[in-house]
């Protein structure tokens, strides 16, 4: 998905705002149109058995846990179909004093993806983001994103690590994120352990 979705996101990047309001049968919006279906019919799919089967022993599900995959935030990980799920609850894993709670850890979730929304809409050519959808079921949530080609060796802006380490390697990308963040209203902040 991901390098469908950036090579589009390329092709629609340069298209002036003229050609996208007149023209509705551009190729690059039908075939945009036509990879978030396929995303989010995967997305609902997969994160439907995901769920409905959160109670069973490893052994017993599906769609094993992926284990290998960093970071303690976003609880238990899943990959299926090119398709990175983070299951959202009990928060406990992120610090707070509240444990087992769910909602919370949902909360957190739909703020990761309107998060995403805000950098989407700043529109910065070169700020490469996911696709990303949520999928709630039976009261529980996950997060479905798809695969980055990122690892802990490639990583040069953020951390992998609850914020021990925070990168920011190049320049152009630091650029790219101030851009942002002048355009979202964020100052620069400390981030990480202190």
């Amino acid at each position: 998905y991901n390098q469908r979705f950036q090579k589009i996101m390329e092709q629609v990047h340069h298209l002036s705002a003229d050609v996208l309001v007149n023209s509705s049968a551009d190729s690059s919006c039908e075939d945009l149109l036509k990879l978030v279906r396929d995303f989010l019919w995967s997305a609902k799919a997969y994160g439907k058995i995901i769920i409905a089967e959160s109670q069973l022993p490893h052994h017993l599900k599906t769609i094993q846990p992926n284990s290998t995959i960093g970071g303690v935030a976003g609880g238990a990980k899943y990959i299926v179909h090119n398709i990175l799920f983070k299951f959202s609850f009990d928060n406990s894993l992120l610090g707070s004093d509240v444990s087992q709670d769910d909602a919370v850890a949902s909360a957190i979730a739909g703020h990761e993806l309107r998060g995403l929304q805000c950098y989407f809409n700043c529109n910065i050519t070169g700020l490469c983001l996911p696709l990303m959808a949520l999928v709630d079921y039976r009261g529980f949530r996950l997060i479905a994103m798809s695969i980055l080609p990122i690892s802990k060796e490639s990583l040069v802006y953020g951390s992998s690590d609850s914020g021990v380490s925070v990168y920011t390697k190049i320049a152009e990308l630091n650029e790219k994120m101030e851009q942002a963040g002048r355009m979202l209203n964020l100052a620069p902040h400390p981030a990480g352990t202190f």
